[in-house]
């Protein structure tokens, strides 16, 4: 049996509103998807959400997303973690600006239900309500663009290689062995490409 297989009638069975396909999902990404967060999230804070909010936010949206018919196009697990990488990259993104947002507001940071209807008076919807957390066709052509954007800004075949097989959630010491360096190097390079898409971000 292929790898991809077990993915495939994980999102079949999801379609076709099995209850236990979001488990299997969630025991399959969570731990990937939080690795990932939490190197997008960097030094964030995480008073108003942390990586494993991020994760659940991005399994939650895939299922929605599922049952709604738009994720039609996904036929293996590499397409899955593309899918998913992307949309936690976005998370995160919309996640940075709304606090940086917020501390230029004069440091006024409450809970997610500060997110309430325009009128102020409608309860708070939390990060449900902030525009772009849900993976409309729209979000994912921007996330998907977003992250060949910023790997093609690496300028280099070796970071860009780095860079993919971390945001697959590779260790570094698994990484150094793939790639036959020494995992210094690796720690060197992540370094690279830190400074380059925080420099990037930062604008």
């Amino acid at each position: 049996m292929s790898s991809d297989e077990p993915v495939t009638r994980w999102l079949c069975q999801l379609k076709a509103g099995d209850e236990n396909a979001p488990r299997l999902l969630w025991e399959r990404y969570f731990c990937e998807l939080v690795n990932l967060a939490r190197v997008r999230l960097g030094t964030t804070p995480r008073r108003v959400v942390d990586e494993e909010d991020v994760a659940l936010s991005v399994l939650g949206d895939l299922c929605q997303g599922v049952a709604r018919g738009q994720f039609d196009s996904l036929v293996n697990r590499h397409d899955l973690w593309q899918l998913l990488a992307a949309i936690t990259i976005r998370k995160v993104i919309d996640c940075q600006r709304w606090l940086g947002q917020q501390k230029r507001g004069g440091g006024k940071v409450r809970g997610d239900s500060v997110l309430g209807g325009a009128d102020g008076e409608s309860p708070g919807l939390g990060f449900d309500g902030v525009s772009g957390d849900a993976p409309t066709p729209e979000v994912l052509a921007i996330a998907a663009e977003e992250h060949h954007r910023l790997v093609l800004l690496l300028g280099d075949d070796r970071l860009r290689q780095i860079a993919q097989f971390k945001l697959e959630g590779y260790t570094n010491d698994q990484i150094a062995s793939r790639l036959s360096l020494t995992c210094r190097s690796i720690e060197r390079k992540l370094q690279q490409i830190r400074k380059v898409w925080e420099g990037e971000l930062a604008r």
